[in-house]
């Protein structure tokens, strides 16, 4: 049986010696979206997107809309996403100019409310204003951990949503404050000449830590198939977006990444793992989501360290 692991992730899942595990879940692993995931994407308000841009380095973003805005084919390999921007969000936001023919996609839909979340890797076949459709070349279910739990909530009015862009290099205060209370990150990884990916990274606000300009991830306990920290291996380059869950905003970071496998493992920040990635900042933006909403935080995960 040929396995679904690329070089960088084999190699990290022996490194840590978790091959047998990492096999096992990869069992899930389909080239197709499975037909009962079918009312799971029609309840959902956003997902997350990976990507490369034009200069190669990779972008990590949401796209929202009311329930229905994504829907896969009758057969599971096509993903349909309408894009709902009347408010110039998406359009405005110089990090998707890049999202077009043959672009290839990494998209993670996760539902805050029961802590589900699918994964489904892709190749964008077509795209117009009104939204694009993807060739699905892979489609996972992901476990529950370090999903806090959130309820939607009323939309942000027009009064306080305006579609501005903000772009920089240097990390300022607003933007420190802002990563160091996160509980929820989005990640985004790609291999050089391959597929992009996004997968989701969360805990106690603080679990990211800045640092003489770097961020230090701790790498939790996960389902040991290591695709982003393999991705990394191959290609460091990630893409990184915040939520704003309050004022329907997101930041979005793209860098550069180092690895760190081998650190104590006594080291409670790591859950035990001994293991961090940091990531250095390049450049980030701060705009404000596509369809305005807004989140309440409901319950932490008890997976949090």
């Amino acid at each position: 049986m040929t396995s679904p692991f690329h070089k960088g992730e084999l190699t990290i899942q022996e490194h840590v010696g978790e091959t047998e595990l990492a096999a096992r879940n990869g069992r899930l692993i389909k080239d197709k979206i499975p037909s009962g995931a079918a009312s799971f994407l029609h309840r959902q308000r956003y997902c997350a997107l990976g990507w490369k841009d034009k200069n190669d380095d990779i972008w990590a973003g949401l796209l929202s809309g009311e329930p229905g805005f994504a829907h896969m084919s009758e057969t599971g390999r096509g993903l349909n996403i309408s894009i709902d921007d009347q408010s110039g969000a998406w359009a405005s936001n110089p990090s998707t100019t890049d999202i077009g023919m043959g672009s290839d996609l990494g998209i993670l839909f996760m539902e805050y409310e029961t802590r589900r979340r699918l994964r489904i890797n892709g190749n964008v076949d077509f795209q117009d204003v009104c939204g694009m459709s993807i060739a699905v070349a892979e489609a996972y279910p992901n476990c529950a951990k370090y999903i806090q739990k959130r309820e939607y909530r009323e939309p942000v009015s027009q009064e306080e949503f305006t579609p501005v862009c903000k772009v920089g290099r240097n990390m300022t205060d607003e933007i420190i404050h802002w990563v160091s209370t996160a509980d929820t990150v989005f990640v985004a990884s790609a291999l050089e000449d391959g597929p992009a990916d996004v997968s989701h990274r969360g805990g106690h606000p603080g679990f990211v830590i800045f640092e003489d300009g770097v961020l230090h991830f701790p790498d939790y306990a996960g389902n040991s198939m290591f695709g982003t920290l393999g991705n990394f291996l191959l290609n460091p380059k990630a893409g990184l977006v915040f939520v704003d869950y309050h004022h329907s905003r997101q930041l979005q970071i793209s860098g550069d990444v180092n690895l760190h496998l081998d650190g104590d493992r006594q080291d409670a920040r790591t859950g035990g793992t001994g293991r961090w990635w940091t990531f250095t900042p390049r450049t980030w933006i701060i705009s404000p989501l596509n369809h305005a909403s807004r989140w309440q935080l409901v319950e932490t995960s008890p997976f949090n360290h």
